[in-house]
């Protein structure tokens, strides 16, 4: 496997572990009674600190990894898979609905970073100094 390649799959881990972080925080959000003390008992959930290493450990090194290999052009555009499984958890994990110009959006963003993936695009660094 190419270096470029497991540059791709960095960022889009980057974004999967990002956002299923916000899943199981949402989850033991929903969980939690309306008349308890909401950041006390967050604090004390280990699940919740899995969530935030999840989302803010694993996915900023794997944000930066992947910004190194590949430039940060198409880092962005890979993180953005992370909402595509966001919306598939919400509605498996807590069942919210999808409408269905949301479905054919999702799919059509999974056809377009296909071809992102497939087509092996590099960003050329520049030569421009800004500073002299």
């Amino acid at each position: 496997m190419s270096i470029y390649r497991i540059g791709l799959l960095l960022g889009i881990n980057s974004g999967i572990s990002h956002y299923s972080g916000i899943i199981i925080e949402k989850i033991i959000i929903n969980r939690l009674t309306s008349d308890v003390k909401l950041m006390m008992n967050l604090v004390k959930t280990p699940l919740w600190l899995f969530a935030l290493i999840l989302q803010f450990g694993f996915g900023t090194i794997f944000f930066i990894l992947a910004q190194t290999i590949i430039g940060p052009a198409l880092v962005y555009s890979l993180i953005a898979y992370g909402l595509i499984v966001l919306a598939i958890r919400s509605v498996k994990i807590l069942g919210e609905k999808l409408s269905s110009l949301e479905l054919i959006s999702i799919i059509l963003y999974m056809v377009a970073i296909a071809f992102v993936l497939i087509s092996s695009f590099v960003f050329g660094k520049s030569k421009l100094r800004l500073i002299s």
